[in-house]
């Protein structure tokens, strides 16, 4: 596919894949743009042979609006943390070892969420640290509404054991 023929097919169909986009991904509608020209730009330097180029612009976009997601979440919830432990005052009686044992099960779970498969862990994410409902959450996702349900118990159930395992060999190590 030469310049010409993607320059065509940018005039012809970036609006109408922003538009899609931005109703995918409505909290991140103004990165829809950022996502298309970056799957254009994309597809013009595969050396593959692209069959249906429209539909892999699509695909590429969607894609690349899903890795921003990931991103900002992390980032987010890292600055949460950071927010609700510089405002929240430690009663009288907490003592440094509690704030050592908070920051380590905090660090836990941070590595049992990043453990995590995808969609559970931007599902887990998006319930429990952004407070999300369920409908907010399979439009980010494109999940079903009645998949969402399923993806956080299953999510849960998952985060728990990891969590249990980290623990588990956590004390070990210090026991010794």
């Amino acid at each position: 596919m030469n310049a010409g023929d993607i320059d065509q097919l940018f005039r012809q169909h970036a609006a109408l894949l922003e538009l899609q986009l931005a109703r995918q991904f409505p909290r991140m509608a103004d990165a829809a743009p950022d996502a298309v020209q970056h799957a254009f730009l994309k597809l013009s330097s595969t050396d593959t042979v692209v069959q249906e180029p429209i539909r892999w612009v699509a695909r590429s976009a969607s894609n690349y609006m899903i890795d921003l997601l990931r991103r900002g979440r992390r980032l987010c919830s890292l600055d949460q943390q950071a927010a609700i432990a510089r405002t929240v005052e430690a009663p009288p009686d907490i003592t440094l070892e509690d704030d050592d044992e908070r920051a380590r099960r905090a660090r836990i779970l941070l590595r049992g969420l990043n453990e995590l498969d995808e969609p559970m862990r931007s599902a887990l994410i998006m319930m429990y640290m952004q407070g999300r409902n369920y409908r907010e959450i399979a439009e980010a996702t494109g999940l079903a509404l009645s998949s969402v349900g399923t993806i956080l118990l299953r999510g849960r159930k998952r985060l728990r054991v990891l969590v249990e395992r980290e623990m588990r060999g956590w004390k070990v190590e210090t026991s010794a």
